[in-house]
């Protein structure tokens, strides 16, 4: 089983590549709510597709059989068929592409509308750094849930786009070069992602869900 720890400031990828960010990228183990039969499938999938330059989606039953064919999409976002979010006890999973220097980073406001509202158990978002998994508790309140989603988003971009203008009023006044300001803006929107991961592990027991990013193996 995977386990957990803390980068700090940065985090190195296998390849030796460093990802920049303020805070702490907090890392759990496995998600447990994954049933054993649909392990060995998912992690396959997502090993092969983390590293792909568009969105890619799959679903799968709980006894590990996908429930339809992998989807493809673009850049920033992948369409996917009613039965991926509606089907009972499923797990869906998504990944997360980047450039350079750029986390994948946590779900997005739609993944986590479509995931407290939709039948499936566990939504997944696979990235460079690992993979996003939150998972439905017994008490899971959706209504609750999706307002916190909601609240936290905005109080996390409005932090970053702050950030943003800051960094961007430096440049227009020739205080830093481009280069500067273009590592600055990659920094400062990793960190947003940072922010938002922290925020969605510090809602698990009021909202009851389970929430971790897992190590890839």
């Amino acid at each position: 089983r995977r386990g957990g720890g803390v980068a700090k400031g940065e985090l190195t990828l296998p390849d030796g590549s460093k990802i920049e960010f303020d805070g702490e990228l907090i890392f759990g183990g496995d998600d447990k709510a994954i049933p054993q039969a649909v392990r060995k499938n998912l992690d396959d999938w997502e090993n092969k597709r983390y590293k792909a330059k568009i969105e890619y989606a799959m679903s799968y039953y709980p006894d590990g059989t996908p429930i339809g064919a992998e989807m493809r999409g673009g850049k920033g976002s992948v369409r996917t068929p009613y039965s991926y979010h509606a089907t009972d006890g499923a797990t869906f999973t998504h990944n997360h592409p980047r450039g350079d220097g750029m986390l994948g980073g946590t779900f997005s406001g739609a993944d986590l509308h479509n995931f407290a509202f939709g039948g499936n158990t566990t939504s997944r978002a696979t990235a460079k750094e690992g993979t996003y998994s939150i998972s439905k508790g017994k008490n899971f309140d959706s209504k609750g849930f999706n307002s916190y989603v909601a609240k936290v988003e905005a109080d996390v971009r409005k932090t970053y786009k702050s950030e943003h203008k800051k960094i961007s009023d430096a440049y227009n006044n020739n205080e830093i070069s481009y280069n500067q300001a273009t590592l600055m803006q990659g920094k400062a929107f990793n960190t947003f992602l940072v922010n938002l991961h922290n925020a969605y592990l510090e809602g698990q027991k009021k909202y009851g869900y389970t929430y971790t990013l897992e190590k890839r193996k």
